[in-house]
């Protein structure tokens, strides 16, 4: 097996550990139940803001997901081009995912779409609070967090991209020193906001 594919079948086993995607809770907003409102003022725990309005996001593709980090972004980012990669779970959901390699620190970035409003995605999830936040990236409320007893392992960010979808993104540690928690969440709200800026560009 060559070293890329044992990097990405480690990345494929960390990220379904330290990144809360969408595993549990996954039969609250089936894709036949009824779209969530988008959250306004305090929701289930959540102060975020009106969405100004959707992204993009419907019948979006690992081919589409991998052109939301353009090469010079990944360049900012240390990463290689992106590889397609459906998320497992009770369901696929399409994304993809971007491997640093050789440098001192080592991540993986991913992005993927769920089919459940913000609010149902954050349902499911618990965040350590040394590093849980909640704000906004370009006017679409975001929520941030870590795994409480995996903070050194990764950081997420979730977007309300639209009635329904929430934009999923992250940073997962592959080797090498391990960044302080703050610093890696700056980079997954980084990979969050390269995300939603391409993504306005295409709507």
């Amino acid at each position: 097996m060559s070293g890329a594919s044992m990097l990405q079948r480690r990345f494929a086993a960390i990220a379904m550990a330290v990144l809360p995607l969408f595993a549990v809770g996954c039969t609250v907003n089936g894709p036949d139940a009824p779209p969530q409102a988008p959250p306004s003022g305090s929701e289930n725990g959540l102060n975020l803001p009106k969405r100004p309005h959707d992204l993009p996001v419907a019948g979006l593709d690992e081919a589409r997901a991998c052109q939301l980090i353009t090469p010079e972004q990944q360049a900012q980012l240390g990463v290689d081009a992106g590889a397609p990669q459906a998320q497992a779970g009770s369901f696929k959901t399409p994304g993809c995912l971007w491997m640093s390699h050789g440098t001192p620190t080592n991540l993986g970035a991913t992005i993927t779409v769920a089919p459940m409003g913000i609010a149902d995605a954050e349902a499911s999830k618990s965040s350590s609070p040394e590093t849980a936040e909640q704000y906004a990236i370009a006017g679409f409320g975001a929520v941030q967090g870590q795994t409480p007893g995996a903070e050194d392992l990764g950081c997420f960010v979730d977007v309300d991209a639209a009635n329904g979808q929430t934009l999923e993104t992250g940073v997962t540690w592959l080797g090498g020193p391990h960044l302080p928690n703050e610093e890696m969440c700056a980079k997954a709200k980084q990979v969050a906001e390269f995300a939603v800026g391409n993504l306005q560009q295409q709507g």
